[in-house]
């Protein structure tokens, strides 16, 4: 599968090819799967791991069954029209 679920998942996220490519590769090193033989268990640990990354530092834990995820607000400049 590899070569082809690669391609496939960069095709879908609508990103540009060499910016996409480029940091699933660097998700993927984490984990220690390689594009060229990715398997959809390798990609499912991959996203995990990056999920838990990014929203990690946002996640709070009220209680032993309640997880809040605090969103930070982000700043954008108004477009003109």
């Amino acid at each position: 599968m590899g070569n082809e679920l690669f391609k496939e998942v960069t095709d879908l996220t609508g990103l540009p090819k060499s910016l996409i490519s480029e940091e699933l590769v660097s998700i993927l090193g984490r984990v220690g799967a390689s594009p060229h033989a990715v398997t959809l268990e390798d990609l499912r640990k991959a996203m995990a791991t990056y999920l838990t990354e990014v929203i990690g530092p946002n996640l709070n834990i009220d209680d032993e069954h309640d997880a809040v995820i605090q969103v930070q607000p982000v700043s954008t400049p108004m477009s003109e029209e």
